[in-house]
């Protein structure tokens, strides 16, 4: 798997030809480290509790560059966007699974929070095949909703 400061450096082009130009950089938007992954397969589902050891090489990261989004930790996969008022949901144009984001503070809005919400910022889906990966966690820094 390619880490995302690999990808996000590969996204950074330096032009020539009649003289370097840089084009547009990609800024991220969101970056977070799972701190629980659950792998589901039908009547299977393993929880598994991370630490900031094994959570960092599972990082998520989604850039935007000339307005479309990538999922900059999955390959640089291009992704769309719906926005709510709670949640922005990052979700991958071939199919390969979304990153759903707490917007704001959820115990602002009408919505209910559940303990879950209340733990965790983000849910990150990638379907294998007719089995899945899923990872919950936390901001990484300030980007972002």
């Amino acid at each position: 798997m390619v880490s995302w400061r690999r990808a996000l450096a590969a996204m950074i082009v330096v032009a020539s030809s009649g003289g370097a130009t840089a084009l547009a950089q990609p800024q991220v938007v969101f970056h977070g480290r799972p701190s629980l992954k659950v792998s589901e397969g039908a009547l299977e589902r393993l929880p598994t509790m991370l630490n900031e050891t094994t959570g960092a090489p599972l990082e998520v990261v989604i850039t935007v560059e000339n307005g479309q989004y990538f999922w900059a930790s999955r390959r640089n996969t291009p992704m769309g966007v719906a926005e709510g008022e709670s949640f922005i949901t990052f979700v991958a144009l071939n199919g390969g699974g979304y990153v759903r984001v707490k917007k704001t503070d959820l115990t602002t809005t009408d919505f209910p929070v559940t303990p879950t919400e209340e733990q965790f910022d983000y849910v990150e889906h990638i379907p294998l095949g007719l089995n899945s990966v899923i990872y919950y966690g936390t901001r990484v820094d300030d980007a972002g909703p």
